[in-house]
């Protein structure tokens, strides 16, 4: 992640400083004069200029209080002219200030606790050696260079207070170790005292900048906590007002804001455009004209903002895991939070993840945040992922976006330069519709999102980027370490009724006027669940509009979406006049087919539309020269469907005196193109098992026309078309789910052998590829196989199957295959679902998993672990994931800390594998107390502790002593009885001050006395050196140890095979 200056000390000090270069000046003398100007590092040897290296430190708690006093001169200049600061520049100096404030109550707590002791503290000749080595070199740079926790829009501010509290902690353990250095040092132990004081220090601070700064008020707002809300209550006047249209996010972000600057030409043309978006309908003019009578209400009036929940994106969250969304806890204040989020320094560090399920209102919010972030101090770019090249960089798709809004008026380079006062924000809506339409591996999108910030932010010209996805494909993409992740929750009652409101408030002439039925409660008694989608809602209040409208009683998406669908298409089949029934059931079921036909055809094109020209050789090759009978020229061929944009283009050829109409055909939102393959995939299935099974005389399946079409793309990785597919399958009888199966067992079965149809070759989509065919039909048999059976279907011969996932990888797309292994998964001889999120670099050992080949499958985790840093485990194998977490520690150095858990069931040959290898990690990263408990844990519950070398283990005791206190078995002399070299370690390495460590290493040298007094005798100078001769154990060992650990490896596997 890109490093943010103004959350360090030295860069915050910095910021604040040249609002004041006078009083920056004075501190940075009292701090030595070097570290705010060139760092850490340019202070070079501590032996040319001891004083120089501790003044950085020491200025913080002497007893004139001079740099802490010049710091409150440094605020109170920052609170003076903030005001007059621009918005960003403003970011920055409220980032700093927050920065400031943390360390410097660290400094006062700690000044307080010392009291008058700091004027007899002065540097001993052994801390004159030290300082700027070892844990003074690493205090400066704790103190100076790394980043301080600020405000994080996915935690409150309990949660952030917490973060300063360990930091707090971490600064008093160095601190500790500092000053027991110094002469005089009575070793009194700060351990929490300062820490506690610290943090209510930092409270009162906070609190009272919440007062004049709205940046700190609205951080606090997100918190839960009720103390702290009602500690800012008095000051929160402008957080209590709600607005659905986000009028107060607008109104937040303009009490933090900068004084005007005049916007420049194209930060003018984009403003306009994006505040033109709040007064257009919420369905175009051009798909709305055959509603009738129905008025259709703005954005503005229609937005209801909808709850949320948030988290913080950790190694572990599983942010397509619907139950444990569940459990965060719900929002309801989405415009404070949107606020809050932009004005932390993270925003324009990782981008926004904003997730929600299909026609959870995803897009209208962000054409409603695009208007509401006020433009003299946000420069907002809306990108519709949809609409722009799915294989192209960010900077192109911003690009693109531009060209399309302002008609090529503006470029993103020039808009970036003519915006420098202001902070930019993209907002890439539609990260779903990318994947599935890009040809290449889009799985790093998010990673090159912040490597955009990242260049950005470098030339001074810092953006916000939000991405807005659905839920079920998050796990399609790698999303950075640290990005906050927010999920849109349904509608509740509330929202519901609000949106409703809003709606007869629109239509009231008309509903007045008998023409339009107004929205009540009654007409969702059976499916109010359905109607806290947003999407849903839309949909129900136009089926609704109509007077005569039966009541619909779908209580399943799936249903609803086939009644709907069936109901609107009669209406356009019945809007020239009655028809009979029979001619109108076959009408329906015509037009209903031909939005099919359309949906596939930008489903096997990889698109989101389709053009007429296309459609028209779709129909003819699928249903012969005859479909087209009865069309009128120039009629459309989808009719008019307020769920259908139709674009519509007038061309005049060379030399032609005639006009011609050309057109293309988009559905209004992915769902519903989705609905309607999943419809006609169960419609070909069940006419193929009609033919096939229900005549006197069975006969053998025609595919035809569904190998035709799923002969293109795989249908894995799209999870709304088979929940459909699967929701539909489950609404036939009996009988009919039977033969299905039968359908696609067959095809399954013989698809190799069988010459393709006719219609194969007629419907050509895409280039002929007869490799690409073959895998494309069999991956999506198979996958309708295991969504039409109870949950798992039955590999078959192991040969065979390998065969045909090697068909997969040559044939599929990387995107295709990487789908295939994420939705199948294996369980000894079948194939089940969901499988596991495969990437670029784990699709070998995935395969493998499926292919059930254990040994492949570890090999394949051993070079993932090492040269990846990446720990795979699917369960299946013992202690795979403890081996390879520690190989990859030991071997390929990727990974600082790795959790471990033990298998239920372990060999002796995996234990002492085990044992062996916390050995040499222990010698090798020479561990803090956390990560070698986590190391210990696997050998303590193996039995294992006392067959690790006595000396690593005394020598890690005495590096972490607090292991003393959490490990039992470590306080037993007798383990370190051997160890004659225990004194020396004590004498080099172990804080004299600790009871525990103190105690065992009195019993330690009345075992070895000669050793002692050697040890007792030791002068400074061979301290320090023994000291420098261990650090490098690690580099020394190596080889030997990677080799030691490859070995391990070669016997384990041996013994797996053996066992197979």
């Amino acid at each position: 992640m890109r490093r943010e200056p103004s959350l360090t000390f030295s860069g915050a000090l910095e910021i604040l400083g040249a609002q004041d270069p006078s009083r920056f000046q004075r501190l940075s003398r009292l701090l030595g004069g070097v570290i705010l100007v060139s760092g850490v590092a340019a202070l070079g040897s501590a032996a040319a200029a001891p004083l120089a290296l501790i003044a950085p430190i020491w200025g913080w708690v002497d007893q004139k209080n001079e740099a802490i006093g010049l710091l409150r001169d440094l605020h109170a200049v920052f609170r003076r002219g903030l005001g007059k600061a621009p918005t960003r520049t403003r970011r920055e100096l409220v980032a700093a200030a927050h920065t400031t404030i943390v360390v410097s109550s660290f400094f006062e707590a700690l000044r307080d606790h010392l009291g008058e002791e700091i004027e007899d503290l002065e540097l001993t000749s052994r801390e004159q050696a030290h300082v700027g080595l070892g844990p003074h070199d690493s205090l400066l740079r704790a103190l100076y260079e790394a980043e301080v926790p600020a405000p994080d829009a996915s935690r409150g501010f309990t949660e952030t207070t917490k973060a300063i509290k360990e930091w707090y902690d971490s600064m008093t353990d160095r601190t500790q170790r500092f000053l027991e250095g110094l002469a005089h040092w009575d070793g009194v132990d700060l351990d929490q005292v300062v820490s506690e004081a610290a943090v209510e220090k930092y409270r009162e601070r906070y609190i009272d900048l919440a007062a004049a700064v709205p940046e700190f008020r609205i951080w606090a707002s997100l918190d839960e906590h009720a103390a702290t809300r009602y500690a800012i209550s008095a000051l929160a006047g402008d957080l209590t007002r709600r607005h659905d249209d986000l009028l107060r996010l607008e109104s937040l972000l303009t009490l933090a804001a900068g004084p005007a600057i005049p916007r420049s030409e194209p930060q003018e043309v984009v403003a306009l455009a994006n505040a033109g978006r709040l007064d257009q309908p919420i369905i175009s003019p051009a798909e709305a004209r055959h509603l009738g009578p129905v008025v259709l209400p703005s954005v503005r009036t229609a937005f209801v903002a909808p709850s949320y929940r948030v988290a913080g994106m950790g190694p572990q969250t599983p942010v397509t895991d619907e139950k444990w969304w569940d459990d965060q806890d719900r929002r309801d204040d989405l415009d404070v939070w949107l606020a809050a989020y932009a004005l932390t320094p993270q925003s324009t560090r990782l981008p926004l993840l904003l997730l929600g399920h299909p026609g959870a209102g995803k897009s209208m919010l962000m054409r409603v945040l695009a208007a509401r972030l006020p433009p003299d101090d946000y420069t907002v770019t809306l990108v519709p992922l949809r609409s722009v090249g799915a294989n192209a960089g960010v900077v192109d798709q911003i690009q693109t976006a531009l060209d399309q809004a302002t008609n090529r008026r503006v470029s993103w380079a020039d808009l970036a330069d003519r915006s420098l006062e202001t902070v930019r924000v993209v907002i890439l809506d539609g990260l779903d519709e990318l994947l599935q339409a890009s040809e290449h591996d889009r799985s790093g999108f998010l990673q090159e999102v912040t490597d955009f910030q990242r260049v950005e932010a470098e030339q001074r010209r810092p953006v916000i980027v939000i991405v807005t996805s659905r839920t079920v494909v998050a796990d399609r993409v790698d999303i950075p370490s640290g990005a906050t992740v927010l999920k849109l929750d349904d509608f509740d009652d509330d929202q519901i009724h609000r949106w409703m409101r809003a709606w007869n408030d629109t239509n009231a002439h008309p509903i007045a006027a008998g023409l339009v039925q107004g929205m009540s409660r009654t007409m969702f008694a059976d499916h109010l669940n359905l109607a806290r989608q947003p999407l849903l809602l839309l949909i129900l209040a136009l089926y609704y509009a109509d007077p005569d409208a039966v009541t619909l009683t779908a209580a399943s998406p799936t249903v609803l979406y086939q009644d709907l669908f069936t109901s609107f298409i009669r209406r356009e089949v019945l809007k020239d006049g009655p028809v009979a029934e029979r001619t109108l059931d076959k009408a329906i079921r015509a037009k209903l087919d031909r939005l099919c036909v359309a949906a596939f055809a930008m489903f096997n094109r990889g698109r989101q539309h389709t053009t007429e020209a296309e459609l028209t050789a779709d129909l003819v090759a699928l249903h012969g020269a005859g479909a087209l009978d009865g069309e009128e020229p120039g009629q459309r061929l989808l009719g008019e469907f307020f769920f259908v944009h139709t674009a519509e283009a007038t061309v005049l050829g060379a030399g032609e005196t005639r006009r011609r109409e050309r057109r293309s055909y988009e559905f209004l939102h992915a769902t519903f193109g989705e609905f309607l393959i999943a419809y006609k995939i169960l419609d070909e299935l069940r006419a193929a098992a009609a033919r096939a099974y229900t005549d006197r005389y069975e006969s053998k399946p025609d595919d035809g026309r569904l190998a035709a079409l799923l002969s293109h793309q795989p249908l894995a990785g799209r999870a709304t078309t088979l929940v459909f597919v699967r929701s539909l399958f489950t609404k036939l009888e009996q009988a009919e789910r039977d033969d299905i199966i039968r359908v696609l067992a067959f095809v399954s079965e013989t698809y190799r052998t069988r010459q393709a149809p006719g219609l194969v070759h007629a419907y050509q989509p895409t280039p002929p590829d007869a490799v690409r065919r073959l895998a494309c039909y069999s991956a999506n048999v198979t996958v309708l196989r295991l969504f039409t059976s109870s949950g798992a279907i039955a590999v078959g011969d192991e040969n065979e199957w390998a065969s045909t996932m090697n068909l997969w990888k040559s044939g599929l797309r990387l995107d295709g295959w990487l789908a295939m292994l994420s939705t199948l998964s294996r369980d000894g001889g079948d194939l089940t679902y969901p499988g596991a999120s495969a990437t670029p670099e784990t699709a070998d050992y995935w395969q493998a998993a499926l292919s059930d080949d254990l040994v492949a499958q570890v090999r394949n985790a051993v070079g993932l672990a090492v040269n990846d840093g990446i720990l795979l485990d699917d369960g299946r194998i013992p202690g795979l994931h403890v081996l390879t977490g520690l190989t990859s520690v030991i071997v390929g150095r990727n990974i600082s800390r790795v959790k471990m858990r033990l298998p239920l069931e372990i060999s002796p040959a995996l234990a002492d594998a085990i044992a062996g290898s916390i050995e040499e990690l222990l010698i090798l990263m020479q561990p803090n107390e956390t990560d070698a408990h986590d190391l210990l844990r696997p050998a303590i519950g193996l039995g294992k502790l006392g067959e690790i070398d006595p000396t690593v283990l005394l020598l890690t005791v005495c590096q972490a002593p607090a292991l003393l206190e959490e490990v039992a078995q470590l306080r037993d002399p007798d383990l370190y009885r051997r160890v004659k070299l225990a004194p020396l370690l004590g004498r080099c390495f172990g804080p004299a001050d600790h009871p525990e460590l103190r105690e065992l290493m009195e019993i330690l040298e009345s075992l070895h006395p000669d050793e002692a007094a050697v040890a007792r005798a030791l002068p400074d100078e061979a301290v320090t050196a023994i000291t420098e001769l261990v650090a490098t154990f690690g580099e020394v060992g190596a080889n030997p140890l990677r080799l030691s650990v490859i070995e391990s490896w070669e016997k384990w596997l041996r013994e797996l095979a053996q066992n197979r």
